[in-house]
């Protein structure tokens, strides 16, 4: 790539001169190498009016991601024009190095058109350089049309960056705590944008209204639409994210109010707000909750129901004892569950059959039917063979499997319960094949294909 005649330059002499500058105390020994840099640097252009947007923000808040979306909209809006990316990460205190990672999050820097650096601080408690600004000074003389520049994370009280950049960018989360620490945020006084990234986050939205709040207060713009504030919602790391376009639209517009780019724009935005795509709704958030407290409440209406049914069968027991040598009302509460009339009955049982009929009123139907249906259905499965229909299809299943000792083994074991507490219990918790609530499939058996 060739830059204009009065300052020739490629990459690779950019990147060696930036090395040079940013490890000069590494090569301080040497008096000559020191000079020609300090020379190289005063004989620099200072006529350039590239503009340098810079972005800060808390650790962690996706400043490279933003970087990198901002990059990947600029190359394919103005594909003929030149974009140079530096990034600065902090340097241990203990250590004294600098992972220099922010790379990491770029995929949008491989372009012939994008110049990445990764710079490590050098220096304790500041987000920036001591070389980086005589390198925007070489990156302007290189003759790139737009700089970033991404500062390490910073704290509550830091706006190093606004002296070295022409348009500041604030990005930060909506995890930043009660509102009134945003009273202590000084970029939020400075700042030309605030982000707030990872709007997908809970609460998000009542964070954009509450720094919203905060710039009108900071600025004494109480009257302007909300559309005016540069206070942008949005998701860096979603593709075609709608909130970091908008973003994007109105930086450059902000470049051309302050005329520092007069560039013809190829597209046009409305205005928007990242939306928040959640996996589960906020009115399912609980869900798992509903299902545990769902089966508890099941749970314990089986226990009830169980408990009545005992109580049931008990005074059922009582009536078969009081009523004499009534035969016929001795079989009806033996096998049957159904109110029994009072008339007929004699004294002694009365009292007994009252009660009967008053707790067979708080069993469920669907519950009696059950009880009444258990004894029959139980012999169908003590029988050698079991027949059920599909798809108006008789298929005979044998009950039995014969074991490699000769023992014939029951394919179901049905419980052997006389008692109706505990048929009722076994009924809901457990139950036959294929019916409520066992849950292996919806026919008694297996075909013999899938059980091999």
């Amino acid at each position: 790539m060739t830059y204009p005649m009065t300052y020739q330059m490629t990459y690779q002499m950019t990147y060696q001169m930036m090395y040079t500058m940013t490890y000069q105390d590494d090569i301080s020994n040497d008096i000559s190498n020191d000079h020609q840099v300090s020379t190289f640097l005063d004989g620099l252009p200072k006529s350039s009016t590239t503009p340098v947007i810079g972005l800060t923000g808390t650790g962690g808040a996706g400043k490279s991601c933003l970087t990198d979306e901002l990059v990947r909209r600029f190359i394919e809006e103005f594909p003929e024009r030149r974009v140079a990316v530096v990034s600065v990460d902090p340097s241990k205190r203990k250590t004294g190095g600098a992972l220099l990672g922010d790379r990491m999050r770029m995929n949008a820097i491989q372009h012939p058109n994008v110049f990445m650096r990764s710079l490590a601080t050098r220096r304790s408690h500041l987000a920036t350089s001591e070389s980086l600004l005589p390198i925007l000074d070489l990156l302007k003389a290189s003759s790139f049309d737009l700089i970033l520049v991404e500062t390490a994370g910073i704290g509550q009280s830091d706006t190093e960056i606004t002296d070295l950049a022409d348009l500041s960018v604030y990005v930060m989360t909506p995890e930043y705590g009660a509102s009134t620490q945003l009273e202590k945020i000084d970029m939020i006084d400075y700042a030309d944008c605030i982000v707030i990234n990872k709007f997908d986050k809970p609460g998000a939205e009542d964070a954009l209204d509450a720094v919203r709040k905060q710039y009108r207060r900071s600025h004494l713009k109480f009257d302007d639409p909300v559309e005016s504030l540069p206070v942008f919602g949005i998701v860096a790391n979603r593709f075609n994210d709608k909130g970091t376009n908008w973003f994007y639209f109105r930086l450059l517009e902000l470049l051309k109010e302050k005329e520092l780019v007069d560039w013809t724009r190829k597209s046009s935005v409305s205005h928007s707000v990242s939306q928040t795509h959640e996996l589960i709704p906020a009115s399912r958030k609980h869900y798992l909750r509903q299902i545990s407290e769902t089966v508890r409440a099941y749970k314990a209406e089986v226990q009830k129901n169980s408990e009545n049914a005992r109580d049931l069968d008990q005074l059922r027991g009582t009536i078969s004892q009081l009523c004499g040598n009534d035969e016929t009302l001795r079989e009806k509460t033996r096998y049957a569950l159904s109110t029994i009339a009072e008339a007929g009955i004699t004294p002694e049982a009365l009292p007994v059959v009252r009660p009967f009929n008053k707790k067979l009123a708080t069993l469920p139907p669907t519950v009696l039917k059950q009880i009444e249906a258990f004894s029959g259905k139980r012999e169908l499965y003590l029988k050698e063979s079991f027949q059920y229909q599909v798809r108006q299809k008789t298929i005979e299943v044998e009950n039995r499997v014969k074991s490699l000792s000769g023992l014939m083994i029951p394919k179901v074991a049905v419980p052997r319960f006389e008692d109706l507490g505990e048929i009722t219990k076994w009924l809901g918790l457990e139950n036959f094949p294929g019916e409520f609530p066992f849950t292996a499939g919806i026919f008694p058996f297996k075909r013999e294909q899938e059980g091999q």
